[in-house]
């Protein structure tokens, strides 16, 4: 008899005597079954050992950050303006085009200058904003591992 199913005997009797050691028996029982079960398969039946992802979870919330920045539309209309007349606005000028507020503008130049999407160049006393040169690689070069598969 193995060591799990005899574990499992003992672990009912500890259950109908109401021993206060049931508890740490069942999770060791639990392990000891684990270690000598079978490999557990998909609906398909392949072994789910088999199944290997490909974004560990560091990589995973780094795409999600990295993603996060793109999904506020007032940050979308910044980058679409700055791209479209591929050149240098100021602040006041991105919230005058978009009808916003120069707070909110600035707020979200930030982020997105520290998300590395756009760079800033000072000239006297404005502080002028552009879309980074290759600023979306990094998301073309993931998408691109969905097409490639």
């Amino acid at each position: 008899m193995a060591l799990a199913q005899k574990l499992g005997l003992i672990l009912v009797r500890c259950y109908l005597f109401g021993s206060y050691y049931y508890s740490l028996l069942r999770a060791l029982h639990m392990f000891l079954e684990d270690k000598n079960m079978e490999p557990k398969l998909t609906a398909k039946g392949t072994p789910l050992t088999d199944f290997i992802s490909n974004l560990s979870k560091d990589a995973a919330e780094q795409q999600a950050q990295r993603w996060a920045v793109l999904r506020n539309h007032t940050r979308l209309r910044i980058i679409d303006l700055l791209n479209r007349y591929d050149g240098l606005l100021c602040v006041t000028e991105v919230a005058q085009v978009l009808d916003e507020s120069l707070s909110l503008i600035s707020s979200h130049l930030s982020i997105l200058k520290d998300a590395g999407l756009v760079e800033a160049e000072k000239h006297q006393h404005y502080v002028y904003y552009r879309v980074k040169t290759n600023a979306f690689d990094g998301f073309w070069d993931y998408l691109e591992t969905f097409v490639g598969q």
